[in-house]
């Protein structure tokens, strides 16, 4: 399942936040519904988004970007969403959190609550999901420590003004060290079940190697299905078959892109060395090629059958607008490409290294942009935009262009395949 994480998100919205409507107004798009996204807030994933009336809500995917629905969001992010139809305005405030106890007993009474969930907490069997059980719980520990110092300061302030004995302020004082000590105890019992258990802990190349083989396995399912489909007699039936398996194969497809990012932003980061990057661009490679091969069989089944499919004349408008589009990719991408291919390493040098890293990361921005192309492309053809022909010679030069930059990349990537030529 694709999980996002949404630790950054709750930075941006720390203050207030506006958003008003453009001055050009509403546009209608064609978004999926993305009910396999997790989103994970701060380590705990949110098993449930609902809007205002209790209703379940989900992420949207359009263009290959994520959309998150914005009460929702604000809500698992403790800010209050306010909508002003007046001014067409989104209005995000951080919500106040109340205290969940105001006196000693309150304070005694939630701390046993508490003591009670850890003490019943199963430990996940993996690190990373021990990891987002501390997450969770430790937070609840420091609210917890928040609204005791409230009651400290509150104690204080009643025996300063006198309406409490010497003696009933020690007595309350000692009561509330007491629960200062099991605050304590239950934080050590919590990490000790958690994050103090390193078994299972996954090196940056042990999680990325786990996630490929989740790919392959799913992969592989909807090879089989592929396979095994028998083509309906008319197109209608057949574009229900190829929406049916679309939605298992896109999502596949998505995370396959994902995650050759984030094995590349950990060779960036020295979380891998080369010859583990070069394991796991192997095998996401070959994933890859599965999937359009897995897209090719599905459209030739389905999709790409017989004539009465609703289209557009060769040449139409939908046409010149992508041709237009792969073309300025082209000519930047070239630019791009030839540094690449003139580029030359000096050992041990640092410029050099920086040097290297700004040339990867304009490659990846041009292949991220090549792949949401890709994206639109398919979109319109499913939908009757583009005939075949069209779509085929659109795809066959998006896909010329990918394969100079991943060739671009490789050319860098071998550069470096001795990791002494990375000391500072």
């Amino acid at each position: 399942m694709k999980k996002l994480n949404a630790s950054v998100l709750a930075i941006a919205l720390a203050g207030a936040l506006s958003v008003g409507a453009a001055a050009a107004g509403a546009q209608s798009i064609t978004a999926a519904l993305r009910p396999d996204i997790t989103v994970v807030v701060n380590g705990v994933e949110q098993k449930k988004m609902t809007d205002m009336t209790g209703k379940q809500v989900y992420p949207l995917s359009y263009e290959g970007t994520v959309y998150l629905p914005i009460r929702a969001l604000g809500d698992v992010l403790s800010h209050d969403a306010v909508w002003n139809g007046d001014t067409q305005t989104i209005t995000l405030t951080t919500k106040e959190r109340l205290p969940a106890f105001t006196n000693i007993e309150g304070a005694e009474k939630a701390i046993a609550a508490l003591e009670a969930e850890i003490t019943a907490l199963k430990s996940a069997g993996t690190y990373e999901g021990r990891a987002r059980q501390y997450a969770e719980y430790s937070a609840k520990l420091d609210d917890f420590s928040d609204d005791l110092d409230l009651v400290y300061a509150q104690i204080s302030d009643d025996f300063n003004m006198g309406r409490v004995s010497y003696d009933t302020y020690r007595a309350l004082m000692a009561r509330l060290d007491k629960v200062t000590e099991r605050r304590k105890a239950a934080m050590d019992a919590l990490e000790k079940k958690t994050i103090a258990d390193t078994s299972g802990y996954q090196t940056a190349y042990d999680y990325n190697k786990a996630r490929l083989n989740e790919l392959d396995t799913a992969l592989k399912t909807v090879e089989a299905k592929i396979s095994a489909l028998v083509s309906g007699s008319i197109y209608t039936e057949r574009v229900k078959q190829y929406n049916t398996l679309d939605k298992e194969l896109s999502p596949l497809q998505s995370q396959q892109r994902e995650l050759m990012d984030n094995i590349n932003d950990d060779l960036r980061e020295n979380r891998l060395t080369y010859s583990e990057y070069n394991t796991l661009s192997t095998q996401a490679d070959g994933l890859d090629n599965r999937m359009k091969s897995a897209r090719e069989s599905l459209e030739k089944k389905t999709i790409s059958i017989g004539d009465d499919k609703p289209g557009q004349a060769p040449g139409s408008a939908d046409y010149q607008s992508f041709a237009a589009q792969i073309a300025d990719l082209e000519k930047r991408a070239a630019n791009d490409i030839k540094n690449a291919e003139s580029y030359k390493p000096a050992q041990g040098s640092n410029n050099n290294k920086q040097a290297y890293r700004s040339l990867l990361a304009k490659l990846d921005a041009l292949d991220k942009e090549a792949d949401q192309l890709d994206d639109a492309l398919e979109g319109d053809y499913r939908q009757g935009k583009l005939t075949q022909a069209e779509y085929r010679s659109l795809e066959k030069s998006l896909d010329k262009i990918e394969d100079s930059l991943d060739h671009a990349e490789d050319r860098l990537d071998d550069l470096y395949d001795d990791d002494d030529d990375w000391d500072d």
